[in-house]
């Protein structure tokens, strides 16, 4: 799943006391729940893009898995809420 993780924005800012208008790229964040053999274990706030390696380098970091190997497959889906990404782990 490949998603945008900008989006562009209109604003105003005041400059030297004048009214603005622009427009400029603001980062996407999305709500990404991550989800281990089937218990959701934390929601992050973070670009839609490039889940699975996110996944895999928070998953490590937190002492979830010990190795990258540990991971036998990872499935993303959309939901109403945002992105799961479920994990199947030893």
């Amino acid at each position: 799943m490949k998603q945008k993780n900008e989006s562009a924005v209109d604003f105003s800012p005041v400059l030297l006391s004048q009214l603005v208008e622009k427009e400029d790229v603001l980062a996407t964040e999305t709500p990404v729940a991550l989800v281990y053999n089937g218990i959701s274990h934390t929601v992050m706030m973070c670009s839609p893009q490039d889940l699975a390696d996110f996944a895999l380098g928070f998953s490590l970091a937190e002492g979830i898995i010990d190795k990258a190997s540990d991971i036998y497959a990872i499935d993303i889906k959309q939901t109403s809420n945002g992105i799961e990404v479920q994990l199947e782990i030893t």
